[in-house]
């Protein structure tokens, strides 16, 4: 198999399992309304799986106690603010809309990395920065909803997933970590998240330890297997193709989310979602990186 068409494997294999990730939340939160006890159990099981990874790749775990004041920056602003703002806000709103709201991603790391000085401004870039916002005023502005019946408060709340998450990629990309691979990073944002959701698990649940049914204990575990398996995957393109290629990923997490959504809960949407869809799409191209240097 060439390189190129195991990389594009890759690819779709990242759009296909990211989109129904948002799936399997959906489905979790009809089961347990308890969003931190959702993101505990998530951090935990992908904290053992990716150190099983860690100790079979042999990385330098000692690294993490030299990077700790770093990675708990990085457990906040990436792991624990915003899934909790998307686990809050998904009971509220169609695993489309979730799609669209993580597609801002891009759109919000261009706007900080030009604010502290690490990207430049760009024509195209602002264009397409334009247009992800338009896109996004779709979603949040009074007007005809893209759900009916769904507050804009709900979607407001799911917008600060997006920010914080560009806030950790931004803090990612510029801070200066001490000897340190990217499956230890990931190790380490996700065991320090779940060390910090645990004491409030154990004080506001009722039963913290206790699982209602196996497939509830399957929908986690598969949560935390595309997430920390996908995070892995990526960096893999990110090295051997370069962030230009692996950006792509963007579009197929959109589209599959979208695509999930329809086939899962039969989500319908208005034109308007369509056309804030067709925003984005075109804003991620505009806006994605343009070299191997780029951040983004």
């Amino acid at each position: 198999m060439s390189k190129n068409v195991n990389a594009w494997i890759k690819m779709l294999y990242l759009g296909l399992t990211f989109g129904l990730s948002l799936t399997i939340l959906k489905i979790i939160l009809h089961t347990v309304n308890d969003p931190i006890w959702i993101l505990f159990y998530q951090s935990t099981f992908s904290s053992i799986l990716l150190l099983a990874f860690a100790l079979f790749s042999k990385s330098n775990l000692s690294a993490l106690r030299y990077n700790f004041g770093a990675l708990a920056l990085l457990a906040a602003f990436g792991v624990i603010v915003p899934n909790i703002a998307l686990y809050v806000s998904a009971k509220h709103i169609s695993v489309g809309s979730m799609s669209l709201l993580l597609a801002l991603i891009p759109f919000f790391v261009y706007i900080i990395a030009l604010f502290t000085k690490i990207e430049k401004l760009n024509a195209l870039r602002v264009f397409g920065l334009a247009l992800g916002f338009c896109a996004m005023f779709l979603l949040i502005l009074p007007g005809r909803n893209l759900e009916i019946g769904i507050a804009k408060t709900w979607l407001m709340v799911g917008v600060l997933t997006p920010i914080f998450i560009a806030s950790a990629n931004v803090f990612l990309s510029s801070m200066r970590f001490r000897p340190i691979d990217p499956i230890s990073i990931a190790l380490g944002m996700n065991s320090l998240a779940a060390i910090v959701l645990a004491p409030i698990v154990f004080i506001t649940s009722t039963s913290p330890f206790i699982f209602k049914s196996a497939g509830l204990s399957l929908s986690v575990l598969s949560l935390s297997v595309i997430t920390s398996g996908g995070f892995i995957i990526f960096v893999n393109l990110i090295k051997k193709h370069g962030p230009v290629f692996a950006s792509q990923v963007n579009y197929l997490v959109t589209i599959s989310g979208v695509a999930w959504g329809f086939i899962i809960f039969s989500e319908s949407h208005s034109s308007q979602f369509w056309f804030a869809l067709g925003l984005i799409l075109c804003g991620l191209f505009c806006v994605r990186p343009n070299g191997k240097k780029s951040m983004m």
